[in-house]
């Protein structure tokens, strides 16, 4: 989207005390003239179109706010004197977890304050309000999250209070802490006077200034009113934090600087109108109940009104346009994706109106087809982003402009046919104490000091003027720097920074530079480019250029470097742009790092060609010390999935004192971060040192090998190893992540094995021993000694399969390496060592890790299904699923207490009187007649979880966006149905050998796996029970063919004898992929109760229940129908 600057007005108010006798009514009723005011609400559920799923603008709103929210909690418990109640109302809290966002904040700001000030904790009331129309039970549904947030220690209550905030809503002097966020520009009603006035759903430049006056005193009166209510319902010194959307102070009172949404859905609508979709009188009578105050129309209203005091009222700029976006949209993106995500944002906020008003028949194509279409074409119309010109500019103004220009200029010559719009913005970071400020620089945008300075982020306000130490400006000015960009990348309107500097300016800029994520262009020009860089550069993509003279001045060799440096800087920030602009995807690939040395390449080089050939991603790291700290830093962003740290000798520098140490926080973050982690013990054997005469003389008598003239290698002993395995179990048992620890027992780099320089078994045997002594084994975490020597290929092997064991890729079998019979390297006997670990079946762990592209809700929905099925086999109680093909079938399977619902097509052509294998005939779209019963079943189903049969062959429909579609409609899983696994000979080979086989049944599969929803294929024989295990299937349901039974069903069947041999084959080779998964039975002589018992009874262990398709609604219709009318017609009349 082009830049749209909104403002974001948040005042925060005291409650004087003061307020008049008489009862003010509010706004209960609104307007008749616009009954659709009514509906205003946010759109209910967690749906893909949700307000909950769609609110992370809003919930950066409360991000910005934070500062202020917590000063003023803070603020009311001091005036308060510590009562020992407290009772905080959110108001407008809509539904989703946003509202406990807010609450887990103040609850936690009042516990830290009273353990800081040794004061009890109150018990505190948390009162959640919204219109009645709200939905609440999905709000509710978040407690469990707010109380992870808490750190409470005294009793917290939550509650939700109805009704609208232009009204009382609590008793008199009973609230001590108020807040509002992105609710108090919804007025209460839509102003009166409109009717006359433009088409447009809210004020445009065209509008009449009639139009802005009677919005303006809607705005005033809704907003006395509410400022009315809260002074009677607060206690005196009681505090108030609100934010809404508000708008630039300007003299044009109809230019709307953060409205474009509104003007976005006016012309949506006015396509619909023109393709008669929709009537001109209805596009005329709808307008929006919505007002974006200036700050001076707020602190007018607040005066006016007299029960509050401002305390504090900040005003923060905000692109609505891009604020709705993830991170990773962020990134990756394209203009449809931003288009997409503004429509589903807009949509949330104002579904409820729209269909009150216009009906819910145009509703998609509204949103999914006009709005984002709109919002495409104006995205097409010009994005502006932001790079950054960093500098002290009390000293260096001059060589800042000069840079400027010269970034300008090459990003203009290198971009002519970009449509984004790149500015370049001057930052001022001096930090000297007697700086003049500067409140512009000509021909650039600017920020002064003092707004980098307001980024300071502390326990008090930020400093009106650094302190006199230089140092500690320096470090204040370089912290609110970092902070500054973090939140114009959080904006999603950083581009690029680049910076120049002696050595002050450098490490003032480079701190707040390496912050930033890897891939966003970070160029600094400098004096100190040429010499020791690490502390500047750290484990960043950070990029130094010499400035070869002093920075001071413009002159004939500065002209160049900054020239050059500007230009090459243009070309990082145009091809970037570009680059996420166009439709490359990312490979898909899980990442692990891999840490690396000269005397452990063989292992490495053979566990990353395994990797590789399982589908992994793999970075390997030099192993010397900044190598660590490169690997973890890319843990920390997110690039890094799994680590096998295989090569840990900087632990032995850094105990020791060698020069590749790691620092103490050596795997902290891959701890914190929760990622699979494999970690062995490769060069402990040696301490780094440079050449021989730099070794300390302390160690000029212990073994020493001379790799070349500039590293020499020392030999560790038994209790410097013993004190290495200290380190590492003293981090490991922090871990609540899966581990696993592997020994090579014969040896740990290439210098330590026999007639080697550093082999010293008694050395090496001794960290081993210590690790398996110190580190607390469980499940999750688990030390394996092996015979072999660190670069065996097959210990490679055993560290693959221990990674593979934890962090499964698509649950891909994994061989056991054949350890017991193996030979080591050197060609001798294995002497009868064997592997002291023991082989078990891969066990599919249920991590979100494992679910890319889950919602949380769904995932934990799944998994909650999953959980109740379980306890019920727990329990000896058969899963029992059933086909429904209309809504009175899937009725009364839920009255007869069904687990599990399927529809799909053959359900529609079994209850009209045809053969379940219609439903495989080219009679209708399989997956468009799911989506029509959908209509039909979902709403009648009050509880039972409910599966959409998918046709995963068909050739016409994107399979990753039906799914979400599915998910967005009310379907907890799938099932592939209609399935090629019912037709055999020539006909199903043609259909494999043509790509419409059952490979692609597996991949449809493997992507509802991928996204949370609850899978449960059919499986007609091993093979294809071991691909769906594989896929990640919850449930596999053992086909055995068409239905007998009946009057339409088949007569060819397999005995039910020999359905026992093949579902139990079935259920053995899904399970030694997925010895949790469960199995059931289906079809062919399985046609009843009796049946369905015969079996279960001869599978006991490994098969759970049995689904029923024919079998449940078919079949009972026809026999009670028959035998009914048979009681009929037996009737005598004479």
């Amino acid at each position: 989207m082009g830049e749209v600057d909104s403002r974001l007005i948040n005042p925060s108010l005291r409650c004087d005390g003061k307020s008049d006798n008489e009862k003010y009514s509010g706004y209960d009723e609104r307007s008749s003239m616009y009954p659709f005011v009514n509906a205003l609400s946010m759109s209910g559920g967690e749906g893909d179109n949700s307000y909950s799923t769609n609110s992370l603008l809003q919930k950066r709103v409360l991000s910005k706010a934070k500062p202020v929210l917590v000063q003023n909690t803070k603020g009311m418990m001091i005036n308060l004197k510590f009562p020992y109640y407290i009772k905080v109302a959110d108001l407008g809290c809509a539904s989703g977890r946003n509202t406990f966002l807010t609450m887990s904040e103040i609850v936690n700001t009042i516990n830290v304050l009273c353990q800081e000030c040794n004061q009890k904790p109150p018990e505190i009331d948390c009162c959640l309000n919204d219109l009645s129309e709200n939905d609440f039970n999905t709000t509710f549904k978040f407690i469990p999250f707010f109380n992870k947030r808490i750190e409470s220690k005294g009793l917290c209550f939550v509650s939700g209070v109805p009704g609208s905030f232009y009204s009382r809503l609590f008793p008199r002097k009973s609230l001590h802490f108020v807040h509002s966020s992105y609710s108090l520009h919804w007025l209460s009603k839509v102003p009166e006077g409109l009717e006359n006035n433009s088409s447009s759903v809210y004020i445009t430049t065209s509008s009449l200034p009639s139009e802005y006056e009677a919005y303006l005193n809607e705005f005033q009166r809704d907003f006395t009113t509410f400022l009315k209510m809260r002074s009677e319902e607060m206690v005196s010194n009681g505090r108030m934090v609100l934010t809404f959307v508000g708008r630039n102070t300007l003299d044009d009172p109809l230019y709307r600087d953060c409205c474009h949404f509104w003007t976005l859905l006016s012309k949506s609508l006015g396509d619909l109108l023109s393709e008669g979709l929709v009537s001109a009188s209805k596009v005329d009578s709808f307008k929006v109940p919505f007002y974006d105050p200036t700050k001076e129309e707020v602190k007018e209203s607040i005066r006016n009104e007299g029960s509050f005091e401002i305390d504090d009222l900040e005003i923060h700029g905000f692109d609505l346009g891009q604020s709705n976006q993830d991170e990773d949209n962020r990134l990756h993106s394209q203009r449809s994706k931003a288009g997409e995500k503004e429509a589903k944002c807009v949509r949330a906020a104002s579904e409820p109106m729209l269909v009150a008003h216009f009906g819910d028949d145009i509703i998609d194509a509204l949103f999914n087809r006009g709005f984002q279409s709109v919002c495409e074409t104006t995205t097409m119309q010009g994005e502006t982003c932001r790079v950054y010109c960093v500098g002290t500019v009390d000293t260096k103004l001059d060589e800042l402009r000069f840079l400027a220009r010269s970034v300008r200029s090459n990003i203009d010559a290198f971009s002519n046919n970009s449509s984004s719009k790149v500015e370049v913005v001057i930052v001022d970071v001096s930090a000297s104490t007697d700086h003049k400020e500067i409140e512009k620089v000509a021909d650039f945008a600017f920020v002064t000091r003092e707004e980098v300075l307001s980024c300071y982020v502390g326990s008090t306000k930020p400093p009106v003027k650094l302190p006199d130490g230089r140092g500690q400006a320096v470090g204040i000015m370089s912290k609110c720097l970092e902070n500054f960009l973090r939140q114009a990348l959080e904006d999603n309107s950083l581009a690029g920074v680049i910076g120049l500097g002696g050595s002050g300016g450098t490490s003032l800029i480079s701190s707040a530079f390496r912050s930033l994520p890897i891939g966003i262009p970070k160029v600094i020009v400098s004096t100190v480019a040429s010499g020791q860089t690490e502390p500047y550069v750290g484990t960043s993509d950070l990029v130094l250029i010499p400035s070869v003279v002093d920075v001071c001045g413009i002159n004939s060799v500065s002209r160049v470097v900054f020239s050059n440096a500007g230009a090459s800087f243009a070309g990082m920030v145009v091809r970037r742009l570009e680059m996420f602009k166009s439709s490359v995807s990312e490979n898909g690939k899980s990442t692990v790092g891999i840490t690396m040395f000269g005397v452990t390449t063989p292992c490495v080089n053979a566990v990353q060609e395994i990797l590789t050939r399982e589908g992994y991603e793999t970075l390997v790291f030099h192993a010397t010390g900044v190598g660590g700290r490169a690997m973890e830093s890319l843990v920390k962003e997110g690039f890094i999935q799994g680590v096998m740290d295989i090569t840990t000798t900087e632990v032995a520098d850094h105990v020791v004192g060698g020069v590749m140490a790691c620092d103490s926080s050596r795997f902290d973050i891959i701890i914190e971060k929760g990622i699979p982690l494999v970690l062995s013990v490769g060069a402990v054997d040696m301490v780094n040192f440079g050449s021989k005469d730099t070794i300390p003389s302390h160690f000029q008598t212990r073994k020493i090998h001379v790799h070349n003239e500039q590293v020499s290698l020392m030999r560790t002993t038994a209790e410097e190893n013993k004190k290495f395995a200290r380190f590492i179990a003293d981090k490991l048992n922090k871990s609540t992540s899966k581990v696993r620890v592997c020994l090579p027992e014969k040896g740990v780099s290439a210098l330590d094995a026999p007639g080697k320089p550093f082999c010293d078994p008694e050395a090496s045997g001794a960290i081993m021993n210590e690790l398996q002594r110190l580190i607390q084994t469980s499940e999750d975490r688990q030390v394996n000694i092996y015979p072999h020597h660190i670069n065996d290929p097959e210990f490679a092997e055993a560290l693959v399969a221990s990674f593979l064991e934890i962090y499964p890729k698509d649950y891909a079998q994994i061989k056991p390496s054949e350890t017991a019979s193996t030979k080591t390297s050197t060609g001798e006997p294995d002497e009868g060592h064997v592997a002291k670990m023991s082989s078990r079946p891969e066990r599919i762990p249920y991590s979100p890790k494992d679910f890319p592209n889950a919602k949380p809700e769904t995932l934990e929905r799944t998994q909650t299904i999953l959980g109740r099925l379980r306890d019920q086999i727990e329990k000896g109680i058969p899963i029992i699923g059933g086909g429904a093909g209309t809504g009175i079938s899937a009725k009364f399977e839920e009255a007869g207490g069904i687990d599990l619902i399927v529809i799909y097509n053959s359900g529609r052509f079994r209850m009209a009187g045809r053969g379940s294998l219609a439903g495989l005939l080219p009679f209708a779209d399989a997956n468009a007649v799911v989506l029509e019963m959908a209509n039909e079943v979902l709403p009648v189903v009050k509880a039972v979880p409910v599966l959409a049969g998918v046709c995963a062959t068909d050739p016409f429909r994107r399979m990753d966006y039906f799914l979400k579609q599915l998910e967005s409609i009310g379907f907890v899983g799938v099932q592939n149905f209609p399935t090629v696994g019912l037709f055999d000979g020539n006909f199903r080979q043609n259909l494999e050998e043509t790509g419409m086989g059952y490979g692609l049944e597996v991949k449809m599969i493997s992507e509802a796996h991928k996204i949370g929803l609850l899978t449960t294929p059919y499986a007609f024989n091993p093979k294809e029970g071991e691909e769906m295990a594989k896929a990640g299937a919850d449930i596999i349901v053992a086909h055995m063919g068409l239905t007998t039974s009946g009057n339409i069903g088949a007569k060819t069947a397999v005995s039910v004898e020999e359905s026992v041999v093949r579902v139990k084959a079935i259920a053995d080779a899904a399970r030694r992929f997925n010895p949790d998964i469960i199995l059931l039975c289906h079809g062919g002589p399985i046609s009843g109760p009796e049946e369905a018992e015969f079996v279960l009874k001869r599978t006991q262990g490994c098969v759970h229940g049995f689904y029923g398709a024919s079998s449940m609604e078919r079949l009972p219709v026809e026999q009670a129908i028959t035998s009914t009318v048979q009681k009929y017609k037996s009737i005598a009349i004479k």
